[in-house]
Formats: structure tokens, C-alpha cells, sequence
């Protein structure tokens, strides 16, 4: 898995310290946010193509952890609906 640093940095933002990641996927983009707006202090995550939009990873204790969480989040939703759609003949 590779993310990206996807932060939105100012112009003389001086260090450049990544609070955005993206792991692209074919046709589904996870991205995980340190220091959200409102909240400060929690990692969130987006994943607009499974509708998880600014779910706070509050276990979270890194970025890394909030990666794995998010990913893990991702996976229990698609494998949620690939059992659902199992029985469909």
C-alpha cells in the first residue's frame, strides 16, 4: 500500500508537515486526516465511494494506526455487501 501525502500546504508553510493522506485504488480513493478542522486533535476518514464521509478515528494513536483503522473500515463495509450480494443468483 502506498499513501500519498495529500495535504493542502500554504505557500510559506515552513516545515511541510503531511496531515493528509490518500491511498488510491482502482476506482476508490481512503484518505485519512490529522488535525481536521473540527476535530482537532482525531484522525478522520473519507472514502466517498462507500459514502464513509469525516468518520473519526478516535482509537487512532499515528497516522499509521489511522491508516490501517481506516483501511480496515473499508474492508469490514466492501466485504459487508460482497456477502450480501453472494446469495443473488
Amino acid at each position: 500500500m502506498k499513501w500519498k501525502d495529500t495535504t493542502t500546504y500554504s505557500r510559506d508553510e515552513v516545515p511541510r508537515v503531511p496531515r493528509s493522506w490518500t491511498l488510491a485504488l482502482e476506482g476508490l480513493n481512503i484518505t485519512v486526516v490529522k488535525c481536521h478542522i473540527y476535530l482537532p486533535h482525531t484522525c478522520i476518514v473519507h472514502c466517498y465511494e462507500l459514502g464513509i464521509d469525516t468518520v473519526p478515528l478516535t482509537e487512532a494513536k499515528t497516522a499509521e494506526d489511522a491508516q490501517r483503522m481506516a483501511v480496515a473500515m473499508v474492508r469490514e463495509k466492501v466485504n459487508k455487501w460482497h456477502n450480501a450480494l453472494k446469495g443473488l443468483k
